[in-house]
């Protein structure tokens, strides 16, 4: 089979399990979309569950490639901050598909993330919020901004993107939302 084939599965698998969720579609449904035999699907991917697997680790993997581009651009922890903000923000706006999947199949809760080779979701989402908590580490140790319990910043500021998730998947418009959390967090992190 060719790399077509298995990015035409995984774009329907994408497609379906955002508008139907994983719960309800069947590899019959995505054999359907996708224009090919069940089969072809079982070859690849052996279950439902590990193409999941799959979808929501290309998801975690591109917003983190994503938002570490825009940061890698900074040196200063607020900008570094912001454009964490920023990458999540203009993921969700370039893939509300797999926005809705996050929400609607948190795969955190659906996947057994604790076992090889779905461990790589747990660290994959480590690498991400690592990229928030280190700036902010950095910020800190730099007295560039207020001294702070980065743990449990960095927590509320993924838990507030896990809710605009499903925000996004109810096809809320977003778009203010991010400029108020910026002004939100920087307010938290300047020195006074």
């Amino acid at each position: 089979m060719s790399d077509q084939t298995i990015h035409s599965i995984l774009a329907e698998a994408t497609s379906l399990f955002a508008e139907k969720g994983v719960e309800t579609t069947t590899i019959q449904d995505i054999a359907k979309n996708a224009n090919i035999s069940q089969g072809i699907i079982i070859y690849h991917f052996k279950t439902k569950e590990n193409l999941f697997f799959i979808v929501s680790r290309n998801i975690l993997y591109n917003l983190t490639k994503h938002t570490k581009d825009l940061m890698i651009k900074n040196d200063d922890p607020v900008a570094m901050v912001s454009a964490f903000i920023d990458g999540f923000f203009s993921f969700a706006e370039s893939y509300p598909l797999e926005m809705k999947i996050l929400a609607r199949s948190n795969p955190f809760l659906k996947l057994h993330t604790n076992k090889f080779p779905m461990a790589d979701l747990s660290m994959i989402y480590n690498q991400y919020s690592n990229l928030l908590k280190d700036a902010l580490d950095f910020g800190v140790e730099n007295a560039q901004i207020n001294n702070l319990d980065t743990d449990i910043l960095t927590e509320i500021i993924l838990s507030l993107f896990q809710g605009l998730c499903h925000l996004i998947a109810l096809g809320k418009d977003v778009g203010s939302t991010c400029a108020e959390v910026k002004k939100m967090v920087t307010c938290r992190l300047s020195i006074h």
